[in-house]
C-alpha cells in the first residue's frame, strides 16, 4: 500500500517512525507486569492498609491502571527533576571533563 504513494527513498524512513511506537507499547507492557505484583501486595494483601496508616485512605488501595500510571510517570518525573551532574561528549570541541 505504502509502495505506490510514497517513492522508494521514503518507504525506509516511514517505516522507522514506527520505532517509537513500539517502544511505547513495550514500556507499557513491561510497566504493567510490573505494577501487577506491586499492586497485589498493596492492595489484595492490604500492606497500604496496615502499615500505612498515615496516608489517606484514598492512596491506601489504590487502583490497578492508577499503579500502571504511577509506574510510568515516576521515571519520567524523576528524569526532569534529578539534575545531570556529568555530560560526556566524544566531539573534541564540546568534549569536557566529568566534574568541570
Amino acid at each position: 500500500m505504502i509502495s505506490g504513494i510514497v517513492p522508494q527513498q521514503h518507504q525506509k524512513r516511514l517505516r522507522m517512525n514506527y520505532i517509537p511506537v513500539i517502544g511505547w507499547f513495550t514500556d507499557f507492557a513491561l510497566k504493567s507486569s510490573l505494577a501487577v505484583p506491586f499492586w497485589i501486595i498493596w492492595s489484595w494483601f492490604g500492606i497500604g492498609q496496615k502499615y500505612f496508616t498515615f496516608l489517606p485512605e484514598r492512596f491506601q488501595s489504590i487502583p490497578f491502571l492508577d499503579t500502571v500510571g504511577l509506574f510510568m510517570v515516576i521515571p519520567i518525573a524523576l528524569h526532569i527533576i534529578t539534575p545531570k551532574f556529568a555530560h560526556v561528549s566524544n566531539d573534541k570541541e564540546n568534549s569536557q571533563t566529568v566534574g568541570s
